[in-house]
Formats: structure tokens, sequence, C-alpha cells
């Protein structure tokens, strides 16, 4: 089967799509099909088209200029597809990554044309704004001409399979009428057989003195860790342990929140920041740490790939955030054995209980989420 993926960008290392593309894309490979992945809308992208062939698995790649006009930029990525004659295209969506304001009309009206040539799929890895209740009111109405856009743009392509990463999304689809599949998200750092921990542990010497909690990657910029250090502030003191509270890649604008929270706790606890690091590093780090720390809404945790990353590594996850992100109520969907919902208000029974939040061996998923992308398009 060949099958083109078709994502905003590929800006390895800066672009978790482009990044989970590109590993689904060899993954898929790995099974014996051929992939060509198009990055369609790369604004920091060259002014000329640039080829890229992943090594790992023999993927061909091209980023479409970055100084293309819509016409131009429309006109090869037809070509593009055209030339490569695909059973499949797999969209990998995101709003933004389509348009700067999240509408797609020029895509819709660029792709359309092809769409009942090929076979189409989609992943929404993020839908629109406008779901969340309490939106502001300015927000509420760029939810509502992304949708119309969107729900548009899915009437003139009529996937033949549209899959998602979490029931909230499921659901919102299925209530405008597409039914949707779910496919995991992949951990965009794999699992290091031989982690090497005397890199992972060089903000202290005494590690096992300390329950370690571990941050990935962004940090909701308006986070309100008091609750939660309030909660480590008991926990400390009912093991008489240390509590560290460590981070690695980039927070982006979650910094300022987290520097906050070092500065207020740096008498409590031991704090480090290990900023951007290799994926070896980010791997032997994962498996160093007890407790994963998810910043993402527990309800859509799954659309989180530092979420991915934690699973596949064994961590148990604490998920910091509960806040609805649709009135759809799927609270009975959104817990894995692995994730924990933080309580602010913790009871001695919980306490007493988070010990019991053992680590599993680590283990990729890539290859059966791989496989699982096939199937459902069969």
């Amino acid at each position: 089967m060949k099958i083109v993926f078709l994502t905003s960008s590929i800006n390895p290392g800066r672009d978790a799509v482009g990044d989970y593309t590109l590993n689904l894309a060899n993954a898929v490979v790995s099974l014996g099909h051929e992939c060509h992945i198009i990055g369609y809308n790369l604004n920091s992208a060259p002014d000329n088209n640039s080829d890229i062939l992943c090594q790992e698995a023999g993927v061909s790649i091209i980023q479409l200029a970055g100084n293309l006009k819509l016409a131009e930029r429309g006109k090869q990525l037809l070509s593009e597809i055209e030339n490569y004659s695909p059973d499949w295209v797999s969209i990998q969506f995101v709003p933004f990554g389509f348009d700067k304001k999240g509408i797609p009309d020029f895509f819709k009206k660029t792709f359309s044309p092809i769409a009942n040539k090929i076979s189409v799929q989609m992943m929404f890895h993020e839908i629109w704004l406008g779901e969340k209740p309490g939106l502001p009111f300015k927000q509420k109405i760029l939810g509502y001409l992304q949708k119309k856009s969107i729900l548009s743009l899915l009437n003139n392509i009529n996937p033949k399979v549209i899959q998602t990463s979490n029931p909230v999304y499921q659901s919102v689809l299925k209530r405008e009428g597409w039914n949707t599949k779910l496919l995991n998200m992949i951990s965009n750092f794999p699992v290091l057989e031989t982690p090497n921990f005397n890199t992972a542990w060089t903000w202290t010497k005494n590690r096992q003195n300390y329950f370690v909690f571990g941050f990935l990657g962004s940090i909701y910029k308006e986070w309100d860790y008091r609750p939660f250090i309030d909660a480590l502030i008991k926990i400390q003191e009912f093991y008489n342990k240390k509590v560290a509270l460590v981070s690695v890649g980039s927070m982006g604008a979650g910094k300022k929140a987290w520097d906050l929270m070092a500065n207020d706790v740096s008498e409590k606890f031991l704090v480090y920041s290990a900023g951007i690091q290799s994926k070896e590093n980010i791997s032997s780090f994962l498996q160093s740490v007890d407790f994963g720390v998810a910043l993402t809404p527990i309800s859509i945790i799954g659309k989180s790939g530092s979420a991915a990353a934690m699973l596949e590594h064994g961590l148990p996850i604490i998920a910091l955030r509960d806040n609805l992100e649709s009135e759809i109520d799927i609270t009975d969907q959104i817990y894995s054995d692995q994730i924990y919902k933080f309580q602010s208000h913790l009871d001695e029974q919980f306490l007493k209980d988070i010990v019991t939040l053992k680590k599993r061996i680590p283990r990729s998923r890539l290859n059966e989420i791989a496989v699982q992308f096939i199937s459902d398009l069969n």
C-alpha cells in the first residue's frame, strides 16, 4: 500500500505532530508499505522546496517552501500527491497548522478536486475551539467559524476513515455525524534499552532519598501550582522523604510559572530543569523518575505526546487538571490504570496509596499503533 501523509510541517524536534507523523510513517514502512510525507504549511521553511530522506526507514519527505503563495502551494501539493499516486492520503490535522486562524477554507478548495480520486483518512489531533465551557466571547466566535469551516471540509472530502486520540473529540465528531475511531498517540521519545542514569541524575547524588516527580515539555502558562505543592508538602511530611520536581524539554510559555514555583518552594523541595535534551537523554530521564506529572486536562490527555511518552516509559501519571473540554460527559472513559486524577484535598488514604503507584516495565507501543492504523484503513 502507498500512503501520503500530509502534515502541517516537518521540523524535527520542533513540531510535535510532524514528529508523530514521521514516527508513524517509519513504523508503517517497517510493516511493508510505502510512505511519502508532505509538509504543507511551515512558515519558517526554506524558500525552496526541501527534500529529506529519513534514514531510519527510507521515508521520502518534502517540505513545501515557506514563501509560496496560497495558489502555488495548492498547485504543488496536488502535483506531489498525483506524482506519488497513493492508495491513501492521511491528513494529520491541526486547525492552526492548515490556516493561521484555524479556518481551512483554502485547503478545502485546494484538496477537494482530488479527494474523490483517492481514499482519504483524517487524524484529528485537535478540533475547533469553542467546545470548552466558559470560553471568552471572541474565542467562541472564532470557534464557530472554525467549526463551520472544518465540517464543510469533511463534507467536501468525505474521508473514508476518521481517527482521533481521545474520547472527547470522538464524541464531539460523532455528535456532528462523523463516526471516529480512537488511535493512541505515539511517544516521540523511543525507549532506551540501557538508560544512562549518570546523565539523568546529575541534579543529585542521593537519588534514593527522594520522591521524584517529572515534567516533560510544555508547562501550562496559567498553571496554579499551589494545590499540588500543598499536597507534596503533606507527602513529604507523611513519609519523611524528600521531594524533587524535575523537568526536561522546552517549557514554552509556561517557563514563568515554573520559575515562580521554583522560587516559592526552593527551601522545601529540590527543583531542577534539564532543558532541551537528546531523545536518548529524555528516555533516560523518564526512566529515572518515580511519577510523571501531566498538565493536559485529563479528559483529553490522550492527545498529549508527553503523556504518551510517560506511559511508554512505564510511569504512573498524576494528571493535575480536570478542566472540562466539552459539555459532553465522557468521564467514564477517560481513566487508565496508569493515570491518576489529582485530588487537591488529599486524605490519609491517598497518602498511603501513593506508594502503590508503581512503575511498569517500559514498552514501546509504536508497532501496535501502526498495525491498528493500517487495520483501520483496511
